[in-house]
C-alpha cells in the first residue's frame, strides 16, 4: 500500500495588503490580485490629534489599529476580513480628558478582478462593515450594519515593452451606511444623536451613504526595495444627517470641497525578506471648513477632517503548498532459513 503525507511549505511572494487586508495601497484597493493561494496578514496604526474638529473649542486624539487577513483562494478571487482596535481622547477646552475605546468591529471585503490587457486589470469589490454597540457583551449590531460596492482598475506600466515603473489605480464605490442607528434618539447612558458631532467621528459615526473615490500610484523600485506612493482619497455626501441633529451645528447642507477629501504621500519598503512590506505614510486633510453656530449669531469655522495624520504598517504574504511525501519502501524480508537436514 502507498502512504501519502501531507506536508506544507512555504513559498513567501509580495502580497503588498492595504488597511483592508487586500493588494492595494494604503486605503486604495488594486484590481490586480495575488497568486491563487497566497495568504496575508496586516497590521496598520493610524494616529491623528486635531482641535476644532467639526466642534469648536474640542479637541481629538486618535489612535486606530487595524488587523486584517487576506486569501486568494482561486485565480480571480480575494478576500479579506480585519477587524480592529480604537481608542480617542476628548479634550474640551478647561475640562477633563473623556477616553473612549472601540474593539471587535468587522470589516469583510471580497474582491474580484479580470485582466483585459496584460497591464490593464479590471475588477469590483463588495464589503460588509458590521459593528459592535456601546454596550460591552453585546455582540454586532445588525441594524448599524453597511454595505459597500467598489469599481476598481489597476494600470501597470511595468508590464510596457520598455517598461516604466508605475502603477496607477482608481477606485469608485458608494457605500450605504447604517451607523446612525448606534446612537440614541434622546440624550441617556448612550452617546445619541444630540451629543457633539465630534463625538460622532471619534465614534467613526457618519450615517450617510457616500460616494468614494480614491486614486494610487506606486513607483516601484525593486532594486532599491522601495516604493513611493501617493494616494487622493474623498467621500462625498451633501449632508452630514447625524451632526446636522446635534445642538449647536450647522451640518444640513454641505458643499463638494466641505466633504473629507485627504493626500497621502507615503513609502512602502520590500526588506531582504521576501513577502515581507513596511508602510509608513502622512495624511493631508485638504477639506474646507464649515461654519458651526456658536450662538448670538456667530459662527466660527471647524475643520471637516484632521489636517494631518500619521500612518503605518506592516504586512506578510505567503503562499502554502501542498507536498505529497511516498515513504520509502521497506527492505525486503530477509530468505527464511534451509531446513534442518537439507544441503
Amino acid at each position: 500500500m502507498v502512504i501519502f503525507t501531507v506536508i506544507f511549505q512555504a513559498s513567501t511572494s509580495f502580497g503588498e495588503p492595504n488597511i483592508s487586508g487586500q493588494k492595494g495601497l494604503l486605503r486604495v484597493t488594486s484590481a490586480e490580485l495575488p497568486k491563487t493561494g497566497e495568504i496575508a496578514v496586516s497590521v496598520h496604526d493610524g494616529y491623528f490629534s486635531q482641535k476644532d474638529l467639526l466642534t469648536s473649542d474640542f479637541k481629538l486624539a486618535k489612535n486606530a489599529i487595524r488587523v486584517s487577513a487576506g486569501y486568494s483562494p482561486m485565480k480571480f478571487l480575494e478576500v479579506s476580513l480585519g477587524t480592529n482596535v480604537e481608542s480617542s481622547w476628548l479634550t474640551p477646552s478647561g475640562g477633563d480628558t473623556q477616553v473612549a475605546s472601540t474593539i471587535g468591529d468587522l470589516e469583510l471585503n471580497v474582491k474580484g478582478s479580470y485582466e483585459l490587457l496584460p497591464e490593464l486589470a479590471v475588477g469590483g469589490r463588495v464589503r460588509g462593515l458590521f459593528y459592535t454597540p456601546f454596550e460591552p457583551d453585546k455582540g454586532y449590531d445588525m441594524a448599524a450594519t453597511s454595505f459597500g460596492i467598489d469599481l476598481l482598475a489597476t494600470y501597470n506600466f511595468t508590464k510596457w515593452a520598455n517598461p516604466l515603473p508605475l502603477k496607477a489605480t482608481l477606485n469608485i464605490g458608494y457605500l450605504i451606511d447604517n451607523t446612525g442607528e448606534l446612537l440614541e434618539d434622546t440624550p441617556g447612558t448612550k452617546p445619541s444623536k444630540s451629543d457633539y458631532p465630534i463625538t460622532h467621528y471619534a465614534a467613526d459615526i457618519r450615517g450617510d451613504n457616500v460616494i468614494n473615490l480614491g486614486l494610487g500610484v506606486e513607483v516601484p523600485f525593486p532594486k532599491y526595495y522601495i516604493t513611493p506612493l501617493l494616494e487622493i482619497t474623498a467621500s462625498f455626501a451633501n449632508s452630514y444627517s447625524v451632526y446636522k441633529e446635534s445642538v449647536n451645528s450647522n451640518f444640513d447642507s454641505v458643499t463638494l470641497l466641505q466633504n473629507p477629501l485627504i493626500v497621502t504621500p507615503g513609502i512602502r519598503v520590500n526588506p531582504l525578506i521576501e513577502g515581507l512590506n513596511i508602510d509608513v505614510a502622512v495624511d493631508i486633510g485638504l477639506s474646507g471648513t464649515i461654519k458651526e453656530d456658536v450662538g448670538v449669531g456667530s459662527s466660527k469655522d471647524v475643520y471637516v477632517t484632521p489636517q494631518w495624520a500619521l500612518l503605518a504598517g506592516i504586512s506578510y504574504a505567503f503562499t502554502p503548498v501542498l507536498m505529497k511525501a511516498t515513504p520509502a519502501p521497506e527492505p525486503a524480508a530477509a530468505p527464511p532459513a534451509p531446513a534442518e537436514g537439507t544441503k
